[in-house]
């Protein structure tokens, strides 16, 4: 027998107590029909794309919840976004007002149109005919792949990345998406120029406060440590293991760093550390700023390695005005990342490109401008290296004297002493002349050298110095920044006869380059050409002035469009009385579908009229935090150096990882890289790891 009531607690029920019970339960069965109700979970019976999968007369409901998204070096914001059968739909416009992607919306909704990174790179998301049209290519969009509502246009997450090439990875128990990508994307081009605007900013010593509250400093605080481990194998060889340390931190008020390393099968070789405490006020005219440990002065002899000593200037940290430019460019390994610091202030970064060339416009300020560059790995090769540059124009302002002193021991084995004593003059706005004495212990020819320079400014675009410095060379340096940004450096360096201070044997240098930036609406390009002529004694015998000339010459042209980098570099050698050497470098990387990138590079020599080296990589994204690579190199002069070789980096939270493994014609090859850091906070007595 069928019960009369539909919810059977109401038996328990008195029968006095129903017209209350049944007036809670009506309330319970609105508030459960509400819940359905467009207020919290909205309805859509969607036309257009989801015809096919709904049933005639039946109603779909999807959610609109707030997902946090989370873009590599840009941050992260909280969008809404929605949900429909487990698949995630993020706001067109949002999304893209976020990452600064022009976009236009039009009033139904129906409509997203504007251009991606470049002018000429338009779109427009037809939620009508169900299509994106980018690069005026059509990509018709399979069903459900967009939802309209009466206030926002949503695309499914897989989109982005198919069309766009920004890979979503939707993390469902956290409801986070992280998007990776490797396009230069207008948000993190914004910030780049930020941060170096904010940079040159503070070398110019601009202010914004109108008052300075001075920093106090600890008398001992050592809170930041770097760490990085390497071993690599080799069958039938020994294996190999590099271990490497930095501690930083504050002692008696200045910054301390230290740099620990060890080689397996190695002694400790104290060449191979590093130590510097340094000292800064800037309030003081007299001593500005005292460095003591390993210092790295600028010399006219050579000296090749650190001195360990002591060096104290008037020379204030923060600088007055910068009053030009002057192009930095190279080459380091590909795809490494190469830092500009000016006076140990972060200027600029880049990538290498495919062939590992890269270029900088590095602003000169008044007073010695200390140029160093910095070079990361993108797979864990190698833990750090440095490069100093000595830029040969030096201003300082109007009527203000700066000196250095400089001395110690040179760390090279030999215990040479070493003294620099340097000083500079604005004799004008636009002239700055000075000179000093530096002595080494380990000249023959001479262990005290007096020197005289001068800089003087010509028009507004030509920078022109000159050094003599008595029984070592004369020295000419030219720079002419072109209207259009070409730049022309030209220099003359004449060695005295007998010298041995500067360790050359060669009697005279000369070399121009010529560097020309290319800008258009859909490429950028750079050229650069090089040529070095130095002149040696063709027989150093007395009285016979007879002599031989060696020439180099490098053309480059590095171009970026379409989103395929290029370099082409060629280089050439002639001998006097020799025929040339002539070959060149190629080579490409590009983006492809699904995470991959493909990087070609080949050399052909000109003598041989045939290759001499092929390399191919493909390197593909397996996540946020992880990338693949397989690489082959032919090396056609030397089978031995061929090599297959298979690649694996991880980042964690803590640490960077890497493993390889490879095969070359009678080896196998494995090498396993990782390097984090270390943060002691002391006021709240907390240790983190970074990575």
């Amino acid at each position: 027998m069928k019960t009369l009531f539909p919810y059977p607690i109401l038996k328990k029920v008195s029968p006095r107590s129903w017209p209350f019970v049944l007036c809670l339960l009506l309330l319970l069965h609105a508030s459960q029909s509400s819940a359905q109700a467009p207020a919290s979970i909205l309805a859509a019976t969607f036309p257009g794309g989801f015809d096919t999968t709904l049933n005639k007369g039946e109603h779909e409901y999807y959610d609109e919840v707030p997902i946090t998204v989370n873009v590599p070096r840009i941050g992260s914001v909280e969008l809404q976004a929605v949900i429909f059968r487990d698949q995630l739909y993020l706001p067109v416009k949002e999304l893209f007002d976020f990452l600064k992607i022009k976009n236009t919306v039009s009033p139904d909704f129906d409509l997203v149109q504007g251009n991606f990174i470049f002018p000429d790179d338009t779109y427009f998301i037809d939620y009508n005919t169900q299509r994106i049209v980018y690069k005026f290519k059509n990509h018709e969009l399979l069903p459900g792949s967009l939802i309209r509502t009466e206030s926002n246009l949503y695309l499914h997450v897989s989109m982005f990345g198919e069309v766009f090439g920004l890979d979503c990875i939707f993390d469902f128990r956290n409801l986070a998406v992280n998007i990776n990508t490797k396009l230069e994307l207008p948000a993190i081009r914004e910030m780049q120029q930020e941060l170096m605007r904010r940079n040159i900013s503070r070398l110019q010593g601009e202010k914004k406060a109108d008052t300075i509250i001075g920093r106090r400093f600890p008398l001992f605080n050592l809170s930041t440590a770097d760490w990085g481990v390497t071993s690599t194998q080799e069958t039938k060889a020994t294996p190999v293991t590099r271990l490497s340390f930095g501690l930083g931190g504050v002692i008696a008020g200045g910054e301390f760093n230290l740099a620990m390393n060890y080689f397996s099968g190695e002694k400790l070789n104290l060449r191979q550390q590093g130590y510097q405490w340094r000292f800064v006020n800037n309030n003081n005219r007299i001593i500005r700023q005292v460095t003591t440990g390993k210092i790295y002065p600028q010399t006219i002899s050579s000296v090749f390695a650190p001195v360990i000593g002591l060096q104290v200037t008037n020379t204030p940290s923060t600088y007055r005005k910068s009053f030009g430019s002057f192009t930095v460019s190279n080459k380091t390994e590909p795809g490494w990342t190469v830092e500009l610091y000016v006076n140990n202030v972060l200027i600029n970064y880049t990538k290498a490109d495919a062939s590992g060339f890269y270029s900088f416009e590095v602003p000169m300020v008044y007073g010695s401008s200390l140029i160093k560059l910095r070079f990361y790995g993108p797979w864990g090769e190698e833990q750090m290296s440095e490069k100093y540059i000595t830029v040969p124009f030096n201003f300082v302002p109007l009527n203000q004297l700066e000196y250095s002193v400089t001395g110690g021991v040179v760390e090279d084995g030999t215990q040479a002493k070493f003294t620099r004593i340097s000083s500079n003059y604005g004799l004008a706005r636009r002239l700055t002349i000075g000179g000093g004495v530096e002595y080494l212990s380990t000249i023959k020819s001479g262990r005290t050298i007096p020197y005289l320079h001068a800089t003087l400014v010509v028009g507004s675009h030509l920078l022109v110095s000159a050094e003599q410095a008595y029984g070592v060379r004369t020295k000419v340096s030219a720079n002419y920044r072109f209207p259009a940004g070409m730049q022309a450096d030209i220099s003359y360096t004449r060695f005295a006869n007998g010298q041995t201070a500067v360790n050359v044997n060669h009697t005279e240098e000369k070399k121009l380059v010529l560097s020309i930036p290319v800008k258009g609406k859909r490429f950028n390009a750079f050229s650069r050409l090089t040529l070095n002529q130095f002149t040696y004694p063709f027989n150093p015998l007395p009285g016979d002035k007879q002599t031989s000339k060696y020439t180099s010459a490098e053309y480059l042209l590095s171009s970026t469009v379409r989103g395929v980098i290029s370099n082409l570099t060629t280089y050439a050698v002639f001998n006097t009385g020799g025929s040339p050497l002539v070959y060149s470098n190629l080579s490409v990387a590009f983006r492809l579908p699904k995470g991959f990138r493909l990087s070609q590079q080949a050399q052909y020599e000109y003598r041989r009229n045939s290759l001499s080296m092929a390399k191919a990589e493909v390197e593909k994204t397996i996540s946020t935090r992880g990338f693949l690579s397989l690489s082959y190199q032919k090396d056609f002069l030397d089978d031995n150096n061929s090599m297959l070789l298979l690649g694996l980096k991880y980042n964690f939270s803590f640490a960077q990882t890497f493993f390889s493994g490879g095969k070359k014609k009678k080896a196998i090859v494995s090498t396993q890289s990782a390097r984090g850091s270390l943060l002691y906070d002391n006021t709240t007595n907390r240790l983190s790891a970074g990575n």
